[in-house]
């Protein structure tokens, strides 16, 4: 696959799409991954106007970036058990949400999805390491009758 150089577009309730990809050619780039990490917009009514403004533009959304509910605390202190799918207690949640951004990622064509999985403990006999695994390969086999790929970091 060759996308070339793209950027990163955050997709806010508040967010003029034309706006961001008008400066991303500006600068000579044609191609983005799309971050929502707000949920609720996984909506039919965002879907048309992303697909509106990429028609528009004839600019290229390679990868939505998708985000989750519950808490996320960004350090190294807290993050590893707020972030991602490891954390016991929002797992479950957590394989919705990104089910839900493979069904919105389908609605504005795009067919890859991609998100932070959580620290990964490094041990396989971890129950979160094995219960995290469970969650992806869940995740993976939804995307994967949809056509979809799943790139987590």
């Amino acid at each position: 696959m060759n996308n070339g150089i793209g950027v990163l577009i955050h997709y806010r309730k508040d967010t003029d799409l034309e706006f961001e990809i008008k400066k991303a050619m500006d600068m000579q780039i044609g191609s983005c991954q799309l971050c929502m990490w707000d949920e609720a917009l996984y909506s039919d009514e965002n879907a048309k106007k992303i697909n509106a403004a990429i028609e528009k533009t004839g600019f290229k959304i390679t990868t939505l970036w998708a985000g989750y509910s519950g808490p996320c605390e960004w350090n190294f202190v807290y993050g590893p058990a707020t972030i991602g799918l490891v954390p016991p207690a929002y797992r479950d949640m957590r394989v919705r949400s990104l089910k839900m951004a493979s069904d919105f990622a389908e609605k504005i064509n795009v067919k890859m999805i991609a998100t932070h999985v959580g620290f990964i403990p490094e041990n396989p006999d971890n129950v979160d390491y094995s219960g995290t695994v469970g969650a992806l390969r869940n995740v993976c086999r939804y995307l994967k009758a949809k056509d979809q790929i799943f790139l987590f970091e």
